[in-house]
Protein backbone atom coordinates (compact mmCIF):
# COMPACT_ATOMS: atom_id res chain seq x y z
CA UNK A 1 0.00 0.00 0.00
CA UNK A 2 2.87 2.52 0.86
CA UNK A 3 4.29 2.06 -2.81
CA UNK A 4 1.09 2.64 -4.28
CA UNK A 5 0.74 6.02 -1.74
CA UNK A 6 4.20 6.79 -3.29
CA UNK A 7 3.18 5.96 -7.13
CA UNK A 8 0.31 8.47 -6.39
CA UNK A 9 2.40 11.13 -5.13
CA UNK A 10 4.74 10.66 -8.40
CA UNK A 11 1.65 10.96 -10.40
CA UNK A 12 0.41 14.07 -8.40
CA UNK A 13 3.74 15.58 -9.05
CA UNK A 14 3.90 14.84 -12.67
CA UNK A 15 0.72 16.38 -13.84
CA UNK A 16 -0.04 19.51 -11.40
CA UNK A 17 -2.60 17.32 -9.69
CA UNK A 18 -3.15 19.75 -6.81
CA UNK A 19 -6.24 18.11 -4.87
CA UNK A 20 -7.15 13.72 -5.22
CA UNK A 21 -10.91 13.52 -5.60
CA UNK A 22 -10.37 10.01 -6.14
CA UNK A 23 -11.95 9.66 -9.21
CA UNK A 24 -11.07 9.47 -12.77
CA UNK A 25 -13.31 11.81 -15.47
CA UNK A 26 -14.82 8.96 -17.76
CA UNK A 27 -16.55 9.70 -21.13
CA UNK A 28 -18.49 6.65 -21.79
CA UNK A 29 -21.39 9.23 -23.70
CA UNK A 30 -19.34 11.89 -24.37
CA UNK A 31 -18.80 15.17 -22.49
CA UNK A 32 -15.94 18.02 -21.27
CA UNK A 33 -12.97 17.52 -19.42
CA UNK A 34 -13.27 19.52 -16.63
CA UNK A 35 -10.49 21.40 -14.71
CA UNK A 36 -8.60 24.56 -14.72
CA UNK A 37 -7.80 25.63 -17.80
CA UNK A 38 -4.53 24.39 -19.29
CA UNK A 39 -4.15 22.13 -16.80
CA UNK A 40 -3.34 18.35 -17.27
CA UNK A 41 -6.25 15.83 -15.95
CA UNK A 42 -6.13 12.18 -16.24
CA UNK A 43 -8.99 10.78 -18.16
CA UNK A 44 -9.92 7.47 -18.89
CA UNK A 45 -9.95 6.50 -22.82
CA UNK A 46 -10.80 3.46 -24.78
CA UNK A 47 -9.81 2.08 -28.25
CA UNK A 48 -11.18 4.10 -30.52
CA UNK A 49 -12.28 6.91 -28.59
CA UNK A 50 -10.84 10.63 -29.87
CA UNK A 51 -9.81 13.17 -27.95
CA UNK A 52 -9.72 16.61 -29.94
CA UNK A 53 -7.92 19.77 -28.51
CA UNK A 54 -9.83 23.32 -28.73
CA UNK A 55 -8.26 24.11 -31.91
CA UNK A 56 -8.88 20.51 -33.50
CA UNK A 57 -12.66 21.28 -32.55
CA UNK A 58 -12.54 24.85 -33.80
CA UNK A 59 -11.41 23.17 -37.14
CA UNK A 60 -13.74 20.51 -36.91
CA UNK A 61 -16.76 22.15 -36.58
CA UNK A 62 -16.11 25.01 -39.01
CA UNK A 63 -15.45 22.37 -41.67
CA UNK A 64 -18.64 20.53 -40.75
CA UNK A 65 -20.56 24.48 -40.45
CA UNK A 66 -18.93 25.21 -44.75
CA UNK A 67 -17.91 21.99 -46.44
CA UNK A 68 -15.08 22.44 -49.06
CA UNK A 69 -14.79 20.01 -51.94
CA UNK A 70 -10.76 20.06 -51.71
CA UNK A 71 -10.35 21.04 -48.11
CA UNK A 72 -6.71 21.85 -47.02
CA UNK A 73 -7.88 22.87 -43.12
CA UNK A 74 -6.23 20.41 -40.99
CA UNK A 75 -9.71 19.21 -39.79
CA UNK A 76 -10.35 17.61 -42.84
CA UNK A 77 -7.10 15.53 -42.87
CA UNK A 78 -8.30 13.99 -39.23
CA UNK A 79 -10.89 13.06 -40.57
CA UNK A 80 -9.90 11.41 -43.69
CA UNK A 81 -7.66 9.89 -41.20
CA UNK A 82 -10.63 8.78 -39.03
CA UNK A 83 -12.39 7.81 -42.39
CA UNK A 84 -9.68 5.60 -43.41
CA UNK A 85 -9.01 3.65 -39.87
CA UNK A 86 -12.35 2.89 -40.01
CA UNK A 87 -12.68 1.60 -43.09
CA UNK A 88 -9.54 -0.74 -42.46
CA UNK A 89 -11.04 -2.15 -39.16
CA UNK A 90 -13.96 -2.94 -41.53
CA UNK A 91 -16.63 0.03 -41.17
CA UNK A 92 -18.45 1.26 -43.44
CA UNK A 93 -20.19 4.50 -44.11
CA UNK A 94 -23.44 5.55 -45.56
Amino acid sequence: MARLSVLNEELHKLYGVDKDTGALQAFKDGGIVQGAAGSAVLIVAHVGEIVLNPQQQAALFDMIATPRIAAQAPAARLCYELYRHGRRRGRTYG
